[in-house]
């Protein structure tokens, strides 16, 4: 598509937008059909506790095995071989009971209970033991292993369910930080505007205009900072960091030309695209957050994804990112037929405005194209496709 537009093949370039276009909404319907389930974890104890299940599980399982050698061969059943089978039963023992209260505490009940029904079996197993069965010991052994696996699987389901719970939180708080924005641009937007109308009416600036334009001008510099700091944020979930790259690079065009005391129709329409860009994340990252509310009621596990740092973001899903981008494709077939219809009323003498505008479709279209490939791939190679949004960076003393 860049290359249809490179070459000045506008209405080439629209029919394969539009395909695209339609590709995105096949791709964004399959996405929308992913179970819960696919969703990665992002709370760390939780990951801990995991880690800490399998150790105890292999450790389980290679005494099991052990103790099964020795049922085979009376021979090896000395007193100190017996005693250190015991010993380490009782270091596992009492690993499945620091495990269990650690899961009771993070409020996962299900895999809390699994692991103390193990340590009770790993306690049967120390018994028997110490009373040279080894025969029984084996059965409670393997007995302990089965309820550590049960552990294991019941908190990967807690933990997909606090990760749900988490982004739908990270969606909200980020989306409420961009309406910030949102309702600045819009002031800056409509004071163009009246600047504008004004400059047109009088030929000439006033002293209190030239200072309003300058401080409009000022104001969209610190947008386009604070705007390209949450783009840096939001890098790994790069649709969004896309988006808002491409709104910081509108304001501050549009920063550029108020610095020259131009509030045309150009000022105006680089305003007014960015301000779109900045609501249509806001949109995006709300309806993921309503969406996950409506799927799913918080639970008791969900709480522990609370105990992550203070700054640290949950990760936003593909899917909502593939929702954004449909929305820039269509605004980008959208502009695309405007720029042709203006070519088409000149098309000896193209104006230089329209020239910069189809270098800018060229080169926004080419890295649209490219980021939809490679979430596509994300899902298609069945990856999870959540992204860890960069930890918020520390407020600076006053």
């Amino acid at each position: 598509i860049g290359g249809a537009l490179g070459e000045n093949n506008v209405g080439q370039a629209m029919a394969k937008q539009q395909r695209l276009l339609e590709e995105l909404k096949k791709l964004d319907h399959r996405l929308s059909q992913r179970p819960e389930g696919d969703l990665k974890s992002v709370v760390e104890k939780m990951n801990t506790a995991e880690q800490q299940i399998d150790a105890l599980r292999k450790d389980q399982e290679t005494l099991r095995k052990q103790t099964q050698k020795m049922s085979a061969d009376k021979s090896q059943q000395t007193a100190p071989a017996l005693e250190k089978l015991r010993k380490e039963q009782s270091r596992l023992r009492e690993g499945a009971e620091d495990l269990a209260r650690e899961l009771r505490r993070l409020g996962t009940d299900e895999p809390s209970t699994s692991a103390s029904e193990a340590a009770a079996h790993m306690a049967q197993a120390e018994q028997q033991l110490e009373q040279r069965q080894t025969s029984e010991t084996q059965g409670e052994q393997g007995q302990a292993v089965e309820q550590l696996n049960r552990a294991q699987a019941a908190l990967r389901q807690a933990k997909r369910e606090a990760a749900s719970q988490l982004a739908q939180q990270s969606a909200v708080r980020i989306a409420d930080e961009i309406a910030g924005l949102v309702a600045r641009q819009k002031n800056v937007l409509d004071e163009t505007k009246r600047l504008e109308a004004e400059r047109t009416q009088q030929s000439n600036w006033t002293r209190g205009q030239l200072r309003s334009v300058q401080t409009i001008a000022q104001l969209e510099r610190q947008l386009q900072e604070e705007t390209g700091r949450i783009a840096e944020r939001l890098m790994p979930a790069e649709a969004y960091a896309f988006v808002l790259r491409r709104g910081a690079e509108e304001i501050q065009a549009a920063a550029d030309r108020l610095g020259q005391r131009l509030t045309d129709a150009k000022t105006v329409s680089l305003e007014s695209e960015a301000w779109s860009r900045l609501r249509n994340v806001v949109q995006a990252l709300k309806a993921e957050a309503k969406s996950r509310a409506s799927q799913q009621e918080p639970k008791p596990e969900a709480a522990a994804g609370r105990d992550r740092g203070q700054n640290a973001e949950p990760p936003v899903p593909t899917v909502a990112q593939l929702q954004l981008l449909k929305i820039v494709q269509q605004d980008l077939l959208r502009r695309t037929g405007d720029l042709d219809r203006q070519r088409k009323e000149t098309p000896q003498n193209p104006t230089s405005e329209s020239t910069d505008e189809l270098q800018r479709l060229t080169r926004e279209q080419g890295e649209l194209a490219g980021l939809i490939e490679r979430l596509a791939a994300q899902f298609f190679e069945a990856r999870d496709g959540e992204h860890q949004i960069a930890p918020a960076p520390p407020r600076k003393a006053q």
